[in-house]
């Protein structure tokens, strides 16, 4: 009897929550930079040898409270060289990363449910993900090249709201995987200056389809 209760109360309180909610579908594309142990060697070599591309799409919930909770689908194209010689070696590395993960949001600036609305919404976020690699290495793979881990990041967002139902923004990511391997790179974990996972910078312009769910009276007028 309790735990029927238990459950009752927990699916009203989601009902209740979800339906004073709005709703995003999002798409996304932009640039990347896996910070590992290849390339990197100079800015002027960035554009050249070490930046990759990747997309986005997920469905997003933005609640009165002013957070949010979103679901996703990543998909990152990582590359990196050596511009020259280091230390006697001049490597290079591709890296196909697919991701399914979850982040909570929060909106500190700009909010859905004020009473005069602006168009502008910042917000910060914060998850982990679920990620499937695989990364060539001088051209080669191998088994310990392709594999799966977790990540952790956190951002930053900025989208203006054009129409009731478009948004546009851009995100700013920073991804800390669990795996020193996704770069294809791995060296042996005893020496100093090889400890660390592999990092990732990512950068996406993002727009919104913007799914009204909310019942309650609206606000929103761009001509205010």
């Amino acid at each position: 009897m309790k735990k029927c209760l238990v459950i009752s109360l927990f699916f009203l309180f989601t009902v209740s929550l979800f339906s004073q909610s709005n709703s995003s579908l999002i798409v996304g594309l932009g640039p990347n930079k896996m910070s590992g142990d290849i390339g990197g060697d100079n800015f002027g070599s960035l554009f050249k040898n070490d930046f990759g591309i990747g997309s986005t799409l997920a469905y997003r919930f933005v609640f009165p409270f002013n957070v949010g909770l979103r679901v996703y689908g990543d998909y990152e194209y990582y590359r990196g060289k050596d511009s020259k010689v280091n230390n006697g070696r001049k490597w290079d590395f591709t890296s196909s990363v697919g991701s399914l993960g979850g982040q909570l949001e929060y909106v500190i600036y700009g909010n859905n449910y004020l009473e005069k609305q602006i168009p502008h919404s910042v917000y910060l976020f914060g998850g982990a993900e679920k990620i499937f690699y695989n990364a060539l290495f001088n051209g080669l793979t191998n088994v310990n090249t392709k594999g799966n881990t977790t990540g952790l990041f956190a951002g930053m967002g900025y989208q203006y709201r054009f129409s009731d139902n478009l948004s546009v923004g851009l995100e700013l990511k920073q991804t800390l995987y669990q795996s020193d391997k996704v770069d294809g790179y791995f060296p042996d974990p005893a020496l100093v200056n090889n400890r660390y996972d592999d990092m990732a910078f990512t950068t996406k312009i993002i727009v919104c389809y913007n799914i009204p769910i909310y019942s309650g009276p609206k606000h929103w007028d761009i001509d205010d």
